[in-house]
């Protein structure tokens, strides 16, 4: 494939391409900005173009009326750009500085505002009640108070150190000790009737008294991110990295490795189209995919739960291109789900790290929608690999079958994996005795077919789709979707929904409700010797008609070279 990752992370095309970054006059540099788990369908992806646009073209213009109404002052370095922009400042130095100086303060002056304590907003309103204000006193810092202190603080000529955009001094809605001593004293006078004249008010310098990382307010207010200096620098550092380390997101300019992830996210079993666009399906996709994986950020949203946004970065890169490998190769096991498995227990049983969860969940997403939710009796395809078997001396069923060779001298005869054959080898004994065929002619037949439908003896399903089967009545396939729910599967590859009912009712399973079923190791291995039995090709065998047998299982002659060459092997030996 043509994405790749190398060591150290993600070391694909994109790695040399230059991610596009809308100019902000001086503003920190950051690409299109991740968007918090939970946001619907709207990204901040889709929108940041236009926020950019907006800001820029506003801060230009409200720069070039300060700089003729009021004369030169000290130029804004990129961060204190993007907070006169958030609050509407005047554009200095000095004046962003006053403002942030001021916010700092809050939390030492007993500054009571939004977020403050219920018995200090209500002192406030009564305050304000008894001084004439149309207020609840309810100890909420509702709209009705901003709009009462905000006006108290204009009457009586009380303003903010810094200024706004249109050069006149801010007036807030945090009421600081002085403000409140004002109160106190106008509450004992005699109360004039007024209706409060609604003003415009000024954004709250915090969400809470605490005053976030110096410099970072807007980041944090627009990102909702967690308000610790640590949290905001890992933000920043992750936002910045984008544009180097080889991450896909929106608005990047990367048509064949979007398109690349996105058959990968496809093949995983993740709804989206592959189009080459980073479009919202895809970005749902990818923060879907990182959920089911463990993939997060280094930084936290306001809630305290680690971000996941909607750019694939290497980490999650590398791990989609761990799982398709395992995906695109044959899986070399399967298990029978029992009561209370869990898809970390199987892992841990059958992979040895119940951490690889995600790997099993990846590879039966047509039968998983939930991985909390598995059921008993459901065959899930193993990663390669995995060692799925029980020893086979204790799960064994004991034989009596008269037949040379023991599972390991078949595994090397055939070249095969020697675990498969020692898991698989014992459930068609027990099928083949229990069936009553014991000619050592009609079990190499069954060994050899098994060589031919299925790669490395394991009981898998047929690696195409089974939309070549749509609408084959020969095969029962008569209502939509019956090719793909009765696609070949087991040692046989059972075919067709005909042939599911047929086996099931022979068998006493319901495979037609639940096809997944001929893909357990017991089940397969009664299948395939029934359907020997139907056929009578243990005679057949007995007799050394070969090409008999083959087209009594194939139809024709398909893999008959195999399939004879398997034979000559395995009768050497006997």
């Amino acid at each position: 494939m043509a994405l790749k990752i190398g060591q150290g992370g993600a070391s694909l095309k994109a790695l040399q391409r230059t991610v596009p970054v809308p100019p902000t006059d001086g503003a920190p540099s950051a690409p299109a900005p991740p968007q918090r788990t939970g946001l619907a369908a709207v990204t901040l992806g889709d929108i940041w173009g236009g926020i950019v646009h907006f800001f820029k073209n506003t801060f230009q213009a409200v720069a070039n009326f300060a700089r003729n109404l009021f004369g030169s002052s000290k130029p804004l370095d990129p961060e204190n750009a993007s907070i006169a922009r958030a609050y509407n400042l005047y554009p200095s130095k000095e004046n962003v500085e006053a403002f942030l100086a001021e916010a700092q303060s809050y939390e030492k002056v007993g500054m009571i505002g939004p977020g403050s304590p219920v018995d200090s907003v209500k002192a406030l309103q009564k305050a304000l009640k008894q001084s004439g204000f149309n207020v609840q006193v309810n100890g909420a810092f509702d709209q009705a108070t901003i709009v009462a202190i905000t006006e108290f603080k204009r009457l009586n000529g009380i303003h903010q150190n810094y200024k706004l955009a249109d050069g006149n001094f801010a007036v807030n809605e945090y009421a600081d000790p002085a403000t409140m001593s004002l109160l106190q004293q106008k509450k004992s006078q005699p109360a004039m009737p007024r209706t409060p004249v609604a003003q415009p008010v000024v954004p709250s310098i915090t969400k809470t008294p605490e005053a976030p990382a110096r410099g970072n307010e807007a980041i944090i207010k627009q990102y909702h991110l967690l308000p610790t200096q640590a949290n905001v620098d890992a933000f920043l550092a992750e936002t910045r990295a984008f544009k180097t380390n080889g991450a896909l997101g929106p608005g990047m300019e990367a048509p064949a490795d979007i398109k690349e992830m996105q058959t990968i996210l496809s093949k995983l079993g993740y709804s989206v189209k592959v189009n080459c666009l980073y479009d919202e399906a895809t970005a749902a996709a990818v923060v879907k995919f990182k959920k089911d994986v463990g993939i997060h950020e280094n930084y936290k949203t306001d809630d305290g739960k680690w971000a996941i946004n909607e750019y694939a970065g290497p980490d999650a890169l590398t791990k989609m291109m761990e799982m398709i490998e395992k995906v695109d190769s044959p899986p070399a096991a399967t298990y029978t789900v029992v009561s209370n498995d869990t898809l970390s227990g199987i892992a841990q049983k059958t992979l040895g790290n119940g951490n690889r969860w995600p790997e099993i969940f990846a590879l039966n997403r047509d039968k998983i929608s939930n991985p909390d939710q598995i059921f008993a009796g459901q065959v899930l395809k193993l990663p390669t690999g995995a060692n799925s078997a029980p020893t086979p001396s204790s799960s064994a069923p004991a034989s009596n079958l008269p037949f040379k060779l023991d599972a390991a001298s078949i595994a090397q005869i055939l070249g095969d994996s020697t675990a498969n054959v020692q898991r698989y080898w014992p459930y068609l004994v027990e099928a083949l005795e229990q069936a009553g065929i014991r000619d050592s002619k009609a079990i190499v037949a069954v060994l050899a077919t098994i060589e031919v439908e299925v790669p490395d003896f394991a009981p898998i399903p047929e690696y195409a789709s089974g939309a070549a089967y749509e609408g084959r009545s020969d095969l029962g396939n008569t209502q939509a979707g019956d090719g793909v729910r009765y696609k070949g599967r087991g040692f046989i590859q059972l075919t067709g929904r005909a042939n599911y009912r047929q086996y099931g009712q022979k068998l006493g399973i319901d495979l037609e409700e639940n096809p997944d079923l001929a893909l357990d190791p017991k089940t397969s291995a009664r299948i395939l010797v029934e359907y020997f039995k139907q056929r009578g090709i243990p005679q057949m065998a007995s007799n050394g008609d070969w090409k008999a047998v083959r087209r009594a299982v194939n139809g024709g002659l398909n893999g008959y070279d195999t399939f004879i060459g398997a034979v000559n092997k395995l009768l050497a030996r006997i």
